[in-house]
């Protein structure tokens, strides 16, 4: 799926995530992307608490900040 409207820039200076089904190929446009892809099962939906886990815990680093200085 593919939004015009959408701004690239938004892409590169924030964290995106893609989530698709894991048989489901990314998309050309989507490649080019500054996003994190997440892949879940069609059949397997027990298995999306790894794609959850994964989520919250690149979310959780990125938003850490780069460096802390103590004065």
């Amino acid at each position: 799926m593919y939004y015009p409207l959408l701004n690239k820039r938004l892409l590169f200076r924030d964290k995106c995530f893609l989530v698709k089904y894991e048989d489901d190929p990314i998309q050309n446009q989507a490649q080019s992307w500054n996003a994190k892809v997440l892949r879940v099962s069609k059949s397997k939906r027990h298995l999306d608490r790894i794609a959850h886990d994964e989520f919250w815990s690149v979310l959780s680093s990125w938003n850490e900040p780069e460096s802390v200085s103590t004065v």
